[in-house]
C-alpha cells in the first residue's frame, strides 16, 4: 500500500514537472501627476532557476512605448526561502531607479481607476463596455487575436479596437496593438486589467500572456495605451 502511494506521489510529481511553468504577478507602480506616464512591474519565481525575476517598465502613454531607459529586469541570484514571492525585487529595482522614475514623476499613490478585471478562474472576455461618468465618454472594447502553429511553435497577434462615444454621440473608433506582429511562444492574450489614467483621458489595458516554453506555460504581462482627447 505504501509502495504504491509513492509511486502515485512520484507520477504525479512527474506529470506536474512537465506542465508547470510560472506565473508572474502584476504590479500597478503609478502615473505621472500629469497622467502621461505610467509605471508597471511583474514579478515572480523562475520555473527553470528557481531564482526570483523582476520587470519593471514606464510607458509614455500618448506614443503606447516604453520611456528611453524605461525597462528594467533583473533576475536575482539569492537563495529562496518559504513564502518568498518575489516582490522584494520589485523594490530593489525601483530603490535603484529612483533617479529616473522622479524626471518622469512616477507617483505610486495614483494608480488610476480600474473599471475591468479578470479574476481568476473566470472565462476571459473579448469584448466589453463601461462609460466613464467623469469624462461622460462610452467605452466599446473587443479584443482581436490570431494564433499560428502548435505547443512550443506557436505564435499569435492581437489588436484592440476601441469606439469612444462622446455625450454629445460623436464616435471616434481606434486601433491599438500590431495585429501583423507575432509573438513567439505566445499562445494566448487576455485583458486581465483595464484602467483609466487618474485624468480620464487615457484606457491602460494590461494583458495576460500566456507563453509556452520548454517548461511549460507561463504567465506575463504587458500594456497597451491610448491618449484620447475630445471624442
Amino acid at each position: 500500500m505504501r509502495k504504491a502511494f509513492l509511486l502515485i506521489l512520484i507520477s504525479c510529481a512527474g506529470v506536474l514537472k512537465l506542465f508547470a511553468g510560472d506565473t508572474a504577478r502584476f504590479l500597478n507602480l503609478g502615473f505621472s501627476d500629469d497622467s502621461r506616464y505610467f509605471m508597471f512591474g511583474q514579478y515572480g519565481i523562475a520555473s527553470e532557476t528557481a531564482k526570483p525575476f523582476a520587470d519593471c517598465y514606464i510607458v509614455d502613454i500618448a506614443k503606447n512605448a516604453y520611456v528611453p531607459k524605461g525597462k528594467m529586469n533583473e533576475t536575482f541570484d539569492t537563495r529562496q526561502e518559504a513564502g518568498n514571492d518575489g516582490l522584494g525585487g520589485i523594490l530593489k529595482i525601483v530603490e535603484k531607479n529612483r533617479s529616473l522614475l522622479q524626471s518622469y514623476g512616477i507617483n505610486h499613490l495614483l494608480t488610476g481607476r480600474i473599471v475591468y478585471v479578470l479574476i481568476d478562474g473566470q472565462i476571459p472576455i473579448s469584448s466589453l463596455e463601461f462609460r466613464d461618468f467623469s469624462q461622460k465618454n462610452l467605452y466599446a472594447v473587443k479584443l482581436m487575436q490570431t494564433q499560428r502553429g502548435s505547443g512550443t511553435s506557436v505564435s499569435s497577434s492581437f489588436s484592440i479596437e476601441v469606439t469612444v462615444t462622446s455625450s454629445a454621440g460623436k464616435k471616434s473608433t481606434y486601433t491599438i496593438g500590431h495585429p501583423e506582429y507575432f509573438r513567439k511562444g505566445v499562445k494566448e492574450y487576455r485583458i486581465k486589467y483595464l484602467l483609466l489614467a487618474p485624468d480620464g483621458k487615457s484606457p491602460i489595458f494590461v494583458l495576460e500572456k500566456s507563453i509556452i516554453g520548454a517548461d511549460g506555460e507561463s504567465i506575463r504581462y504587458m500594456v497597451e495605451t491610448k491618449r484620447i482627447i475630445d471624442p
